[in-house]
């Protein structure tokens, strides 16, 4: 049986590969249940941001998967073999699994991604639910003295992350998808790709407008003022 592979370069990569899955799962944890007394009259997304099946089934998917990949990694090429069940190791993406442009670029985003919306988390407190609901008063401290959004912000860049890395049908996911498939799924994935970032950016879109008209009715002047001095994405671009 061949040893695992714990060069420095390999090591680091694998430990790299263990916190970015642990901090992309994380940020879809709820830090607080929507409390439906408060919730309010327009959420384009409830039906699964509200949805704790649907939320801790997808965490439960994407822990096995990091799992998974995490495991590919450490492992030399005879067990990568034998633990690759009905796909191929052929289809294995060798940029996926080791130190490249493609993982520094998105380890780097998830980095930076998720402690934006760990930080939204800790500084709405209470008030930060995945449903839509009355907040108790409007947070303009914090993080939330320079974005608007930093929750959308960061989930944007680690979704995006972990879709070039984790989620890539030649990363893990090749040893659980059948060789027949594969070229399919290689002719459908730009359309996919390209159909899912465009509905993701329409239900941020939607959610966020939502959130401001709530925002808005709620808190009046005191929201306009701190709208017009505060960037809703990115400071100083978006």
């Amino acid at each position: 049986m061949e040893a695992l592979d714990l060069s420095p370069g390999n090591a680091t990569f694998f430990a790299a590969v263990v916190v970015c899955g642990i901090l992309s799962i994380r940020i879809i944890v709820p830090p607080n249940n929507t409390p439906q007394a408060s919730a309010w009259k327009s959420d384009s997304i409830s039906f699964y941001a509200g949805n704790n099946v649907f939320i801790y089934s997808a965490i439960a998917a994407m822990s096995a998967l990091n799992l998974y990949y995490a495991a590919l990694v450490l492992s030399p090429p005879e067990t990568v073999a034998r633990i690759c069940p009905v796909g191929t190791t052929s289809r294995l993406n060798p940029e996926l699994f080791a130190w490249s442009p493609t993982t520094i670029i998105s380890f780097l985003a998830i980095l930076v991604g998720a402690p934006l919306r760990l930080g939204a988390f800790s500084g709405l407190g209470r008030n930060f639910t995945f449903g839509l609901a009355k907040p108790s008063g409007l947070v303009t401290d914090g993080i939330y003295k320079y974005i608007q959004h930093p929750s959308y912000t960061g989930i944007f860049l680690v979704a995006v992350a972990a879709a070039a890395t984790f989620f890539r049908p030649d990363g893990a996911a090749a040893c659980l998808i059948p060789t027949q498939y594969g070229p399919l799924i290689d002719a459908w994935l730009p359309t996919a790709c390209a159909g899912l970032t465009l509905l993701t950016a329409l239900q941020i879109y939607t959610r966020v407008s939502q959130e401001e008209a709530m925002l808005k009715e709620l808190f009046g002047k005191e929201w306009i003022q701190w709208n017009k001095r505060t960037a809703r994405f990115i400071p100083g671009l978006l």
